[in-house]
């Protein structure tokens, strides 16, 4: 059996884009890797995460399309 090549964090019209990001839905975002995406907040070239608990970042999604 073939997998759907549709990603499961694809949007539909129907469901609005989440404003808070995980880490891989940061990399899809920007195209690049996981590191990539270290080194970026490192160099504060995107804001940091915003942490819900202790280990749960999350990236504000217009913040990241600002780069």
């Amino acid at each position: 059996m073939k997998k759907s090549a549709m990603s499961t964090t694809a949007t539909t019209p129907s469901q609005p884009e989440p404003q808070w990001l995980l880490k891989r839905q940061v990399v899809e975002l920007l195209q690049g890797s996981l590191r990539q995406v270290e080194i970026l907040v490192a160099k504060d070239r995107i804001a940091k995460p915003v942490y819900l608990g202790t280990s749960s970042p999350r990236w504000n999604r217009a913040a990241c399309l600002r780069v």
